[in-house]
């Protein structure tokens, strides 16, 4: 449902732009990348969670395996669990876009 709303607001985003209205376009611009970073985030955490421990990135440290656990479609999902985890800064921090929006549409 997240996913739809976010596609269905950048549709909106692409339709005012293209019909001349770039009034908010920064706060909208804002919006979907704070929203589209949550929801990445919040997709990658869920593959952690259903794949348990089948998602580790190696195996039993006992014996000295250094392969994958589990089925292929596992390998990797927790490394890129965490590199998606600093998607809400890679193009500003969440709390900047945020104060973005509040002086473009709030006008502060």
């Amino acid at each position: 449902v997240d996913l739809q709303a976010l596609e269905v607001t950048n549709l909106r985003s692409l339709a005012a732009e293209s019909g001349g209205n770039s009034e908010t376009t920064g706060a909208v611009a804002s919006i979907l990348k704070i929203k589209g970073t949550e929801i990445e985030q919040s997709i990658n955490e869920m593959m952690v969670e259903v794949l348990g421990y089948y998602a580790a990135p190696y195996g039993d440290p006992q014996v000295g395996s250094n392969q994958a656990v589990g089925p292929d479609y596992a390998d990797g999902v927790v490394a890129e669990h965490l590199l998606r985890r600093s998607a809400s800064i890679f193009g500003g921090t969440n709390e900047i876009q945020k104060n973005i929006i509040a002086k473009m549409v709030l006008g502060f």
